[in-house]
């Protein structure tokens, strides 16, 4: 079961990555991570560092790459490490790529959010039942899908997370 789950989240995330142009941090070599950069679209939005997202600024949606990921399983050192060179990339990218200029923050609805505190994420619930709802199945099921350990696999609800532009490059090239 989990290797057919495994086959259509591969295929869908090719598919769903090509209709909203994801792409990838620019120049990682692990590509765990894909970017969607919009304009942010819900009510005003202030961050734990005083930042504020508002209405159309440019933000930046990130997903997780669920193939890349595949290789990591459930090695926590190993997340880690690569969620670290992911986002000092992405930090580098934003203060130095000129398409990143005006991006105000980044956000993701996951699981995962327990790896994101430990970087300088936020937390958030998620508004909407239906969004939350859909969202608990839809991630939970990947989850299971990918989860390197055999039985019962621990169910989150999703959360949002998000971060400011200056702080994730202030966290992440603070070296």
């Amino acid at each position: 079961m989990r290797k057919f789950l495994r086959k259509v989240f591969v295929i869908l995330d090719n598919i769903v990555r090509k209709l909203g142009k994801w792409e990838l941090i620019p120049n990682t070599r692990l590509e765990y991570f894909y970017l969607s950069k919009h304009r942010y679209k819900g009510k005003d939005k202030i961050l734990e560092d005083g930042s504020i997202i508002k209405k159309g600024d440019e933000v930046i949606e990130m997903h997780v790459n669920n193939s890349k990921m595949e290789e990591l399983g459930s090695r926590l050192k190993e997340i880690f490490k690569a969620l670290d060179e992911e986002l000092r990339l992405l930090a580098i990218a934003l203060e130095e790529n000129e398409k990143y200029k005006n991006v105000k923050g980044l956000w993701a609805r996951t699981v995962l959010y327990p790896i994101t505190e430990k970087r300088g994420f936020e937390t958030q619930e998620i508004k909407g039942t239906y969004m939350f709802g859909f969202l608990k199945i839809w991630d939970n099921l990947i989850k299971y899908a990918f989860e390197q350990k055999e039985g019962k696999i621990k169910l989150r609800d999703p959360k949002e997370i998000w971060i400011s532009k200056t702080g994730l490059i202030k966290i992440n090239l603070k070296n």
